[in-house]
């Protein structure tokens, strides 16, 4: 898949930088563009997200999957922009739902709060599979998913997640959001037909509750970030037999659960 183009989620603003013992200086900014993204699932309006405006068919399947609405995709159309010129919609069909009673209740347009993330677990731990990685590798995928993000670089203002093996990243992705950015890896891994059971999550955010969620919904096993997780976080994934691994910068790394998966 192409990667997508800096200049689609990055845009330059003319500013005014204020210093100490300096004089103001006018200066032109790149900052990350924010759009809003419709998800229409069988010609039902799901969610408004605010997002980067990139891997847009990823992160409308991503989210329906994550959530625990769907569990396949039949079709999903291409991102088509609606009148107002920043808000782009994407159709998705899928026959069967996983929660058909629950729809209803999931259904939130927001401009600013994105959608409304379910808090329902899944029912039972996550099917044992041979999968482990070392923390020199782990170190490796964590530093390079980070220093692949020139948007980041240029703007600070996107998270960055990554979907790996224990030996090379297999697709990246940035976004405003942290939960879009995961999002979005995990639809391309739907939309290529990406086995996830053996697969691991990284990301340059905070391990919520609701990221352990969604990595269990789709089956991922293995959780890590350069940021911190939640109390919640640890006891969803102690129950889900998920590993969780925070604060990865360099050979340093704290695992807070199912350490077994993460050897020397």
């Amino acid at each position: 898949m192409d990667a997508p183009a800096n200049d689609r989620i990055t845009s330059k603003v003319r500013a005014i930088k204020f210093q100490r013992d300096h004089a103001p200086e006018e200066l032109t900014e790149c900052v990350a563009v924010e759009e809003l993204l419709q998800i229409v699932l069988n010609d039902q309006l799901i969610a408004t997200l605010a997002c980067s405006p990139v891997n847009l068919r990823e992160l409308a399947v991503g989210y329906l999957i994550s959530e625990g609405i769907i569990g396949h995709i039949d079709s999903v159309s291409e991102p088509t922009q609606t009148d107002d010129g920043y808000t782009v919609t994407v159709k998705v069909s899928a026959r069967r739902l996983v929660d058909q009673g629950g729809l209803a209740k999931r259904v939130l347009t927001s401009g600013c709060a994105g959608g409304r993330s379910s808090t329902q677990s899944p029912s039972q731990p996550l099917v044992v599979v041979p999968v482990t990685v070392r923390r020199e590798q782990l170190a490796q995928l964590v530093s390079r998913m980070a220093d692949s993000s020139q948007v980041f670089q240029q703007t600070g203002g996107v998270h960055s997640a990554a979907l790996c093996t224990s030996e090379e990243i297999l697709f990246c992705a940035d976004d405003i959001g942290r939960h879009n950015a995961v999002d979005k890896v995990i639809g391309w891994a739907v939309l290529n037909n990406i086995d996830l059971k053996d697969k691991l999550l990284v990301s340059t955010g905070r391990i919520s509750a609701e990221i352990v969620l969604k990595a269990a919904r789709s089956r991922i096993t293995i959780v890590a970030s350069r940021g911190a997780p939640t109390s919640r976080a640890l006891n969803l994934a102690r129950g889900l037999s998920l590993t969780v691994i925070g604060f990865v910068r360099g050979r340093r790394m704290t695992v807070y659960t199912c350490s077994d998966r993460c050897s020397d």
